[in-house]
């Protein structure tokens, strides 16, 4: 977790495209130019982005992901994640996380850092207007990726 004012993009912005998996819930923001994943965030008052970081090629620069990204305080496990579950991580927010997260998310508020966004302007629009998918949508997305990789359903 970051706060939006901690990133930015240098190129290829113009390629940010939102979706929601429900009118209330996460913007999940990813490039449309290859669907890769960046970031979820909350909306455009709250200051938390929740960085997908799995695409960042850290070696390339010759640098580890915890010298770019800092140690990771919790890993969580999502539930339709591809390969293994990684070493450490929790199924749901474990309470004894609860108290750093509400810190994290008082000094972001506090310190005004949900903007300036890559994501959002600064009259609090998203930049790129979010997709709706449907559930029914979802579902036969999600059928369709178990049967290409071979996986049993978990339904």
């Amino acid at each position: 977790m970051v706060t939006p004012a901690q990133v930015s993009i240098h190129e290829g912005s113009e390629q940010i495209r939102c979706l929601r998996l429900s009118p209330k819930g996460l913007f999940r923001w990813y490039a449309g130019c290859c669907n890769t994943p960046l970031g979820n965030t909350l909306g455009a008052r709250l200051p938390v982005l929740i960085v997908v970081h799995s695409w960042m090629d850290h070696a390339a620069a010759g640098h580890s992901r915890e010298q770019d990204l800092g140690q990771p305080k919790l890993r969580m496990h999502a539930r339709f994640a591809k390969g293994g579950v990684p070493p450490g991580a929790h199924p749901r927010v474990p309470p004894s996380a609860i108290p750093s997260t509400l810190a994290f998310f008082a000094r972001g508020l506090l310190g005004g850092r949900a903007q300036p966004s890559p994501f959002f302007d600064a009259a609090g629009q998203p930049r790129s207007q979010p997709v709706l998918i449907e559930q029914a949508a979802r579902e036969a997305l999600r059928a369709r990726v178990l049967a290409a990789v071979g996986a049993p359903s978990t339904r």
